[in-house]
């Protein structure tokens, strides 16, 4: 019988911290901040697909990811769901580049 190894245990961390503020302005008042301030912006301000809401991603000064969002879909009850696919996922996280770039789903602090 052949020994094997055991199976890897999952990476943990924390992906992210969210802010929410109260509106478009606000969030990109936030972004001019960070950037007077020198911090790292990770994802301009942008849309997210899945909810329409906007949203600004950025790291603090210890390493860890942060996001600033506002908005997003009002729920309704009786409304039918929406169905995103895996070959959405792009547009369902970034609306307008539809690009999610690897760093986004591989950085954990």
């Amino acid at each position: 019988m052949q020994a094997t190894s055991p199976t890897p245990p999952p990476i943990l961390g924390l992906h992210h911290f969210a802010w929410a503020v109260e509106d478009w302005t606000a969030l990109r008042d936030a972004a001019d901040v960070c950037a007077y301030h020198g911090v790292r912006i990770e994802t301009n301000p942008t849309r997210h697909g899945a909810t329409r809401g906007h949203c600004l991603y950025f790291f603090d000064p210890v390493g860890n990811r942060n996001e600033v969002f506002t908005g997003g879909y009002w729920v309704d009850p009786e409304a039918e769901p929406t169905v995103w696919t895996e070959a959405e996922m792009g547009r369902a996280l970034f609306w307008y580049d539809g690009i999610v770039r690897p760093r986004f789903l591989t950085v954990h602090s």
